[in-house]
């Protein structure tokens, strides 16, 4: 979770950090989190997952959902974002991509 929000060299910066995801100030301590984690269901195999993918990490934010319930989330935000481009004309279509081409 830091990593990806805080390390430019990771491979997947760029999905959090590089759009602006942070990891809450009140999470720097680990017995804070931590205190967290365990009165919000934190169980081994557990994945913390951000109910708003577009929000930060942070309590009111976040849960511990299976790693199957990640990806079938995951999947679901694909198909709309894949209706929504449908939606678009050929031209806005091709500046979408050539925008999203260059923030990567």
């Amino acid at each position: 979770m830091r990593k990806r929000c805080n390390t430019k060299s990771h491979p997947h910066y760029h999905n959090y950090g590089g759009r602006g995801i942070t990891v809450c100030p009140e999470w720097d301590s680990y017995l804070a989190f931590r205190a967290w984690s365990m009165s919000h269901g934190y169980q081994e195999g557990l994945s913390i997952e951000r109910k708003d993918s577009n929000g930060n990490y942070c309590p009111e934010n976040c849960e511990w959902i299976p790693p199957g319930e990640n990806t079938r989330r995951m999947c679901q935000e694909r198909a709309r974002y894949a209706a929504a481009f449908k939606l678009l004309s050929p031209k806005q279509q091709e500046q979408l991509l050539t925008e999203l081409e260059h923030s990567q």
